[in-house]
């Protein structure tokens, strides 16, 4: 009876160990890790308490590099003040360092503002941006 049980825990500790090693080892036929798009701006809960949207970011090629720009509107009556942070990834998905210096910005009650960063490097596909107060 006890070996019966220790060949049903082995037999057992052998599924789970092929079942985790066929899901490490499993991969996409074009290696290339999957970038949500979709979640192009990160934004921390403050930032959403205080009215601030923004919108889808740009990406612009040029001679020295890549230029991201992301608009942000402020749908409260005040000024609000947000900080930011751009990071930047090639086309496999993989994030280009460095990522982007901390920056301020004021909004202006009811008003819009306009953020961007650059790096240079033309390999750049994908833009996420990190909004915190």
């Amino acid at each position: 009876m006890i070996r019966q049980g220790k060949a049903i825990c082995s037999l057992l500790i052998a599924v789970f160990m092929t079942t985790l090693l066929s899901g490490c080892l499993s991969s996409h036929s074009d290696n290339k890790l999957y970038f949500n798009r979709q979640q192009a701006i990160i934004m921390e809960p403050s930032v959403l308490v205080v009215g601030v949207v923004a919108g889808q970011p740009t990406i612009e090629h040029h001679a020295n590099g890549t230029k991201a720009t992301v608009m942000l509107s402020n749908t409260q009556s005040y000024p609000v003040s947000i900080r930011y942070r751009f990071y930047w990834y090639n086309e496999q998905g993989l994030e280009v360092s460095p990522a982007g210096n901390v920056n301020d910005v004021t909004i202006l009650g009811d008003g819009d503002a306009e953020i961007s960063g650059d790096i240079p490097d033309k390999t750049i596909s994908y833009v996420r941006v990190y909004l915190f107060t």
